[in-house]
């Protein structure tokens, strides 16, 4: 076997596979198969492997296998091997080998308490990291079906709880469990570190309005907290990206696994949150989609967000415009007053940009002097050319660039796309193009705007007329 770092994506799953298991002590009591299960489960999820899990009874007699999701053949010849297995004195201590597949003991307070056996289809090798998850899994399994077993003794169980809650300490990420209204009662060391709260300030608090939390799918759709938790109520779970407030005041960008408690079925018993700081990761991924003078989309971001843009105008129907825009005798700013007024007046006209057209619309910077504006859902020709009139009124309002105002027009290309799509969309980087040869038309014309309307295409660009 071979050790490996896993995958932040990895380490996630395996934390709410541990938190899962935890939370079902009440699913144990109505049935140890219930809870078996779901180890088994979680493990295929987890490793991409078959799990099958056994179980001492209380009365001592030998294993009694729970679940499992291993073919027929392997848990037949599994079966013939339990026995001596667990008559080895190193099973406590040792995990047995079969032909590729992994027998390992679950424990409890350093006791045999049962087995679970993994494997991966065509014999595929399991790293360390793999071995030590399955390992601890069956652990907390194992503790779990004891509180189970001994929920009538509450000082047992909450000893049990002390200790699985001591391992969770060692969590990077932040552990945070809420009560029905929301309000936090358990805050890990994890979470101490993440937001920079002690644990005495956070106990009791609403957990949301303490992180001053936004809500994003992770595609970067802003969510409402109530859509949250209908998905939370309807399928046990959410995931998705929080952006939040240490308490230094410093925001953080977070990717959060949120799933709801458990437990009786007429009562809301709350949620579990599996935080993961990723505020660095996510400042890397912006710095590389975005422009880093006006902090604009790039071209990159805008061919992303033109093909998503595409796709819904060909669903919908409904009329889509590009507008690209060009800047006229930018050049003599930057010579006469220098680049630090160029910057100045690039960043003034991309706020201008910004405020002119709706939030739903994107404005991307391509480089240099030149903008692309996508204007979604852009109804009749009249309200296009009308949006691109306000545009170039608002580009040509005069900008004080330190002492002197300087005054800049724009030539601005229109590609439109309003005829139904039979053969399917045209492609980003075509549209931008058709803009673009649009706006250079409007500069040679001295016009200030020309637009192309584009005809019903199958992967090639057409025009059913230009004005």
């Amino acid at each position: 076997m071979t050790s490996s770092v896993q995958p932040p994506t990895a380490r996630s799953a395996r934390l709410r596979a541990f938190v899962e298991v935890t939370a079902a002590t009440l699913d144990a009591v109505a049935g140890e198969q219930r809870l078996a299960a779901l180890v088994a489960d979680l493990i295929e999820r987890s490793l991409d492997a078959h799990a099958t899990v056994w179980i001492l009874p209380t009365d001592g007699g030998p294993m009694r296998m729970l679940a499992g999701n291993h073919p027929e053949a392997d848990e037949t010849r599994l079966a013939g091997v339990l026995a001596e297995w667990t008559a080895d004195p190193a099973t406590d201590a040792d995990a047995a080998w079969i032909d590729g597949i992994a027998l390992l003991p679950m424990r409890v307070r350093d006791r045999l308490a049962g087995a679970v056996a993994v494997s991966r289809p065509g014999g595929k090798p399991f790293t360390d990291d793999d071995v030590d998850f399955v390992h601890a899994l069956a652990d907390v399994t194992g503790a779990t079906i004891r509180n189970a077993r001994v929920l009538a003794d509450s000082a047992e169980v909450m000893e049990e709880l002390r200790q699985q809650g001591e391992l969770m300490e060692y969590i990077s990420d932040a552990l945070i469990a809420c009560d029905s209204e929301r309000r936090i009662v358990n805050w890990n060391a994890g979470a101490e570190r993440v937001y920079g709260y002690p644990q005495g300030e956070a106990l009791g608090c609403d957990v949301f309005a303490l992180l001053a939390t936004q809500f994003y799918t992770v595609s970067g759709v802003a969510l409402p907290l109530e859509e949250v938790f209908e998905q939370v109520a309807n399928v046990g779970q959410w995931h998705g990206e929080l952006h939040e407030r240490r308490a230094d005041g410093a925001p953080l960008t977070v990717m959060c696994s949120l799933t709801s408690r458990g437990g009786p079925a007429d009562g809301d018993t709350g949620v579990v949150l599996v935080n993961r700081d990723v505020t660095d990761q996510r400042r890397e991924e912006h710095r590389a989609l975005h422009d880093a003078l006006t902090g604009l989309p790039n071209r990159r971001l805008l061919t992303n967000r033109l093909y998503d843009a595409l796709a819904r105008r060909h669903r919908t129907g409904s009329a889509l415009a590009v507008l690209f825009v060009d800047l006229d005798k930018f050049k003599p700013i930057n010579d006469t007053y220098g680049h630090a007024a160029g910057d100045e007046v690039l960043m003034v006209m991309a706020q201008r940009l910004t405020e002119v057209v709706r939030h739903s619309d994107t404005v991307a910077r391509l480089g240099g002097d030149e903008f692309v504006v996508v204007v979604e859902e852009a109804g009749t020709q009249e309200n296009i050319r009308y949006i691109t009139r306000r545009v170039v009124e608002s580009l040509a309002e005069p900008i004080d660039v330190g002492g002197p105002k300087v005054e800049v027009r724009a030539s601005i290309g229109v590609a439109v796309v309003n005829a139904p799509q039979g053969g399917g969309e045209i492609a980003p980087d075509t549209l931008i193009g058709i803009a673009d040869e649009a706006m250079y038309e409007a500069k040679h014309n001295h016009s200030g705007m020309r637009f192309t309307y584009c005809s019903d295409i199958s992967g090639k660009q057409g025009r059913v007329g230009a004005a």
